[in-house]
């Protein structure tokens, strides 16, 4: 029996970019707001993975938005070309998939794993954090680039996104299946890579919130940037 699930697509989303929606999609979007569905996201993978299930089109397409309180939440759906992860096939794309959201390694004839569904996730984080999916439209060329790893680094599309975060995500991205953390690392490293690390990183993030009318937050940061400094001498 399926459950009737209500909410709106990230695709539909991302594509219409409504104003009610604004904190949760693109470059001028709420990091926090963004962070925290994209944490739900990756457990929702990871709780998949741990029952040995692949979802194998994960996609924006694919997943329904529900929204809750100011929050949102993201529900994973489509799982019709899903698989245990001890069905192996082999073989290049051919049959079903969306666009842009297929791994390097299948084109290359090998068959979907966990880490594929890790690459589909860096993708959707890419995209939701700065408004671009991070390869063309172009088949031939969005190949080419996957397989070089020649993406444009986040930083340049969204200079406030923090390093740490924008590296756990381009990693997400490599074309080395074994290079990319799997889904739990991506579950517990999403919210902990938003924290600066030194006292410089507080001040920028605390001048961030205040050009974003978040006052109250602004004032955090600088005081953990205070605290950072003198621990620092």
């Amino acid at each position: 029996v399926l459950e009737s699930i209500r909410g709106t697509t990230l695709a539909h989303l991302m594509e219409h970019k409504p104003a009610t929606a604004q904190s949760l999609i693109g470059a001028k979007g709420d990091l926090v707001i963004q962070v925290g569905f994209l944490e739900d996201l990756a457990g929702a993978v990871q709780a998949c993975h741990a029952a040995g299930v692949i979802h194998k089109d994960l996609a924006p397409s694919n997943i329904v938005v529900q929204s809750s309180m100011g929050m949102w939440h993201p529900v994973l759906i489509d799982f019709g070309i899903a698989s245990h992860k001890e069905e192996v096939r082999a073989g290049a794309t051919t049959g079903a998939y969306t666009p842009g959201y297929v791994p390097p390694e299948r084109h290359a004839g090998e068959p979907r794993r966990e880490p594929a569904d890790i690459y589909c996730l860096g993708v959707i984080a890419y995209e939701l954090l700065t408004g671009v999916n991070p390869f063309p439209d172009d088949p031939v060329e969005a190949i080419r680039r996957q397989l070089k790893n020649d993406i444009t680094a986040i930083a340049e599309h969204r200079p406030t996104v923090p390093e740490r975060l924008a590296v756990l995500i381009e990693t997400m991205l490599m074309a080395d299946p074994l290079s990319r953390p799997d889904a739990f690392t991506v579950a517990k490293s999403l919210r902990p890579a938003l924290e600066p690390c030194e006292w410089a990183e507080y001040v920028q993030a605390g001048r961030d919130e205040f050009d974003n009318g978040n006052i109250a937050r602004a004032h955090e940061r600088l005081e953990k940037a205070i605290v950072s400094a003198q621990d620092g001498d």
